[in-house]
């Protein structure tokens, strides 16, 4: 399955995915690059996604936070988030302001951790963020 952009005279008004992002689905997707949501106020669940490798979210005008809904769907049992994910970019995110640790979503994290595999991340004219999560690291 591809979703692309659309061009200049077709929008998307909206997008559902019905059973969440860890349906089968889409578990084989192994990138996703997200731009121009305009009317998006938060991330979808991406760290569902189990065979995700590289992530990029650029231009997302309205999100202010990244969170519990970033990482997973409530009354999910995830014990590992982002188990694949090798490279992760935020870009132009002008009103993001907040980056909830994964810790300070679900305990279960302390044993699984999130992201071991990633190398790469960049995080790039966000000037509103205050902090970057302190458990961030990159693998060598």
């Amino acid at each position: 399955m591809y979703l692309t952009t659309c061009n200049h005279q077709q929008i998307l008004k909206r997008l559902t995915f019905q059973n969440g992002l860890g349906d089968s689905l889409y578990s084989n997707v192994a990138v996703l690059r997200l731009s121009d949501c305009n009317y998006c106020l938060s991330l979808p669940s991406f760290g569902q996604l189990p065979s995700l490798k590289e992530l990029l979210i650029k231009r997302m005008k309205l999100v202010k936070a990244v969170g519990y809904e970033f990482y997973f769907n409530k009354g999910s049992l995830l014990f590992q988030l982002f188990p694949l994910l090798e490279s992760l970019h935020f870009e132009e995110m002008s009103k993001w302001e907040e980056w909830l640790p994964f810790e300070d979503c679900s305990p279960a994290l302390q044993y699984g951790g999130a992201a071991p595999k990633l190398v790469r991340y960049n995080v790039s004219s966000c000037e509103k963020l205050k902090a970057l999560p302190e458990q961030i690291e990159l693998r060598p």
